[in-house]
C-alpha cells in the first residue's frame, strides 16, 4: 500500500512507459497505424511557413480540407523541431522519430494533471497511482503515444482543462485568473482536436450555472463583487491576457467562423471544396464509396441499442489491446498475449459496470459533477457520430477507444474506489493486505503484455525499420518479451 502510494512508484511506472514507447518510436516503420502519414504530411506543410494558417491550402492534395479545419495546433507546433532536423540534413524518418519522441513526452506529461485531478476529486493516492499505472500499461496507450498523432497533445491539454474546471467549480468564489485559464486551455484543446468541443462547451455551461444560477441565496451582485481579480498587473498577467486573447481570436476565427459560414464547427470537406479535390483524401473517398454502395439504415432506438451492445462497446474494449504496423502488404494488427487480452476484457466490463452503479452517487458530489456530465455528453457525442456513420456506411467507422483516453484513468479510479470499499466491508481488519494483494495481481497481469511488451513479443520483422540505430536492440527485446510472457 505504501509503496503504491509513494510518488516514486508513479515515477517508476512513467519511466517504464516512456522507455517502452520511446523504443517503439525509434524502431517502428513509417508510417505506423493511426493515420501517421496524414499527420506527418500536414506537419511537413506547416514546416514551410510560420503562420498557423496554411497558405494556398487548396493546392495540397490528399489531406481533405485544410482551409477551415480546426484541429491544427499539434501539427503547427510539431512542425518546428523537424525544421531544425531537416536543416541539418537528416532524413524524413529521423524527423518522424524526433516528433514521435516529443509525442511520447507530451503524452507522459498528462500524468501530472491526471494525478492532480484524481486527488482533487478525493481519490486516494493509492487508487490514483494504481489507476494511472493500469492506464499506462494498456497496450493501446504505448501504441498511440509512440506515433505522430494529435491525441498526444490533446491528452495533457484535456487533463489540465478538467483539473482547472473542477477547481473553478468547487472554489468558494470566482478567481478571474483561473476562469481565464479554463477558457485558454479549453480553446487550445479544441484547436488540437475538434472532438473536444462538447467537453469545452458543457464545462463552460456548468461553470456559469454554478456561479450565476445556482447561487445558494446570493445575488448576482454579490457574486460579481466577490470575484478575485489579479492583485498586480505584472508583465506575466498582461502576457497571459494577450496570449489568451490571441488564442481566443484564433478559436473564434476557426470554429465560430465555420458555424457562421457552413452551419457547423467542423464542416465536411465536400461542403467547402469540390468532390474532385476531396476525393484525393482517402478517408473522404472511402466514406463516399461506402455510402454510395449502401442504402442508409433508419436511425431507430432498437438499432441504436443493438449497435451499442453488439458493436460499439465490444470494439472499444477489444481494441484496448490492439497494436499494429503498416507494411508493404498493408496494415497488420494483433491483440497480443491471450492473458492480457482476457484481463483487459474482464477488467473493462467490470470498470464500466461499477462506474454505472455509482454514477448517481458521484453526480451528487460537487467536485464530480463537471467530470460526470461532460463525460456523458462526450460519450453520447462520439456514440451518435459512430452510429450515424454505421447507419450510412453499413460498417463501423472510427470506433476506437483512444478517443476516450482522457476518461479511461478516471473510470479505472472510480472502479478502484468501489472495489476498495467492497474489500473493506468484507475484510475490515485485513483490508490493507487484501488491497495490496489485488494491486500486485493487477500489476503482475500487465507483465504479460502490458506497456510495450506486447509489441516486442509479437512484432514481425517487417514492422521494424532496421536502418534505425535503435533497431539493433529489437531481437534482444523480442526474445526478452517472449521470455516474460507465460504460454
Amino acid at each position: 500500500m505504501r509503496a503504491v502510494s509513494s510518488v516514486w512508484f508513479l515515477v517508476a511506472v512513467v519511466v517504464v512507459f516512456i522507455v517502452g514507447a520511446s523504443l517503439m518510436a525509434v524502431m517502428q516503420n513509417y508510417p505506423t497505424v493511426y493515420d501517421e502519414d496524414y499527420h506527418v504530411g500536414i506537419i511537413q506543410i506547416y514546416a514551410g511557413q510560420v503562420s498557423p494558417f496554411i497558405e494556398n491550402a487548396s493546392s495540397y492534395l490528399g489531406f481533405g480540407d485544410l482551409d477551415r479545419f480546426g484541429s491544427f495546433l499539434y501539427h503547427w507546433l510539431m512542425s518546428f523541431p523537424p525544421r531544425a532536423v531537416d536543416g541539418l540534413g537528416f532524413s524524413l524518418f529521423t524527423q518522424v522519430v524526433v516528433v514521435r519522441l516529443l509525442s511520447v513526452a507530451l503524452f507522459a506529461s498528462s500524468v501530472i494533471w491526471t494525478r492532480a485531478l484524481l486527488l482533487h476529486l478525493g481519490v486516494s493516492r493509492f487508487v490514483s497511482h494504481l489507476a494511472i499505472a493500469v492506464f499506462l500499461a494498456l497496450p493501446l496507450t504505448s501504441a498511440v503515444a509512440s506515433t505522430v498523432n494529435y491525441d498526444n497533445l490533446a491528452q495533457p491539454l484535456g487533463a489540465a482543462f478538467l483539473l482547472l474546471v473542477v477547481r473553478a467549480y468547487t472554489a468558494d468564489r470566482i478567481v478571474a485568473g483561473r476562469w481565464w485559464a479554463v477558457l485558454v486551455v479549453g480553446a487550445l484543446a479544441c484547436l488540437t482536436k475538434f472532438t473536444f468541443l462538447p467537453i469545452f462547451a458543457v464545462s463552460l455551461v456548468l461553470l456559469v450555472l454554478r456561479r450565476f444560477v445556482w447561487r445558494e441565496g446570493r445575488s448576482i451582485g454579490d457574486v460579481w463583487r466577490s470575484i478575485q481579480w489579479p492583485r498586480r498587473r505584472s508583465v506575466i498577467v498582461w502576457a497571459s491576457i494577450v496570449a489568451g486573447a490571441l488564442v481566443g481570436a484564433v478559436f473564434a476565427e476557426r470554429y465560430l467562423g465555420n458555424v457562421i459560414l457552413f452551419g457547423s464547427p467542423a464542416p465536411d470537406c465536400g461542403e467547402i471544396h469540390s468532390d474532385a479535390y476531396c476525393s484525393t483524401y482517402s478517408v473522404w473517398e472511402r466514406n463516399e464509396r461506402l455510402e454510395a454502395s449502401h442504402d442508409a439504415d433508419p436511425l431507430t432506438v432498437p438499432r441504436a441499442i443493438a449497435f451499442l451492445s453488439n458493436v460499439w462497446i465490444v470494439q472499444m474494449v477489444i481494441r484496448l489491446s490492439f497494436f499494429g504496423a503498416t507494411t508493404v502488404t498493408g496494415r497488420e494488427f494483433t491483440q497480443g498475449p491471450v492473458i492480457v487480452q482476457q484481463f483487459i476484457l474482464i477488467g473493462s466490463y467490470t470498470v464500466l459496470v461499477l462506474a454505472a452503479v455509482v454514477l448517481v452517487a458521484l453526480i451528487l458530489r460537487r467536485a464530480w459533477q463537471p467530470i460526470i456530465v461532460s463525460g456523458i455528453v462526450y460519450a453520447v457525442f462520439i456514440f451518435v457520430r459512430n452510429f450515424s456513420e454505421y447507419s450510412r456506411f453499413g460498417e463501423p467507422i472510427a470506433t476506437q477507444p483512444r478517443y476516450f483516453a482522457l476518461f479511461i484513468p478516471i473510470l479505472i479510479a472510480i472502479a478502484g474506489v468501489v472495489i476498495g470499499r467492497v474489500i473493506a466491508s468484507f475484510y475490515p481488519r485485513g483490508s490493507m493486505v487484501v488491497k495490496a494483494v489485488v494491486a500486485l495481481c493487477v500489476l503482475a497481469a500487465f507483465t504479460q503484455g502490458g506497456f510495450a511488451i506486447s509489441f516486442f513479443a509479437f512484432a514481425e520483422p517487417d514492422w521494424i525499420n532496421f536502418g534505425s540505430p535503435g533497431a539493433v536492440l529489437f531481437d534482444v527485446l523480442a526474445r526478452l518479451a517472449r521470455l516474460i510472457i507465460v504460454g
